[in-house]
């Protein structure tokens, strides 16, 4: 990392490989905010590492991506990595491009 910190976000980030990617990026020296849809797995991420932030949030759904980045613009100011760990789509679905807020896109299905 750069000597100014970065803010990283990772979705899935509250176990498996998003939660090592997480503490990776956090020993590197950057602010961590991680999204999971686990509540339990949010909880015990948060007594193993209190230093990465985190919200109960579903990656899938755009509603709950805008207030992931509202708590995170909130908490500190901007994002400047986003890592997306893992997203399944079966065959009928298709990814399109969706405005979200001014200025921010998103990849999502359909």
């Amino acid at each position: 990392m750069s000597k100014q910190a970065r803010t990283v976000l990772v979705t899935a980030g509250a176990s498996g490989i998003g939660w090592h990617t997480a503490k990776g990026f956090l020993a590197q020296g950057a602010q961590v905010h991680i999204c999971d849809n686990s509540a339990a797995a949010i909880a015990a991420m948060a007594k193993e590492e209190p230093d990465i932030t985190a919200t109960l949030a579903d990656a899938a759904s755009v509603s709950e991506v805008n207030r992931v980045f509202e708590e995170i613009k909130n908490l500190y100011g901007g994002l400047d990595v986003w890592l997306i760990m893992l997203v399944f789509l079966d065959r009928r679905q298709r990814w399109k491009i969706s405005k979200l807020k001014p200025g921010t896109r998103l990849l999502t299905s359909t």
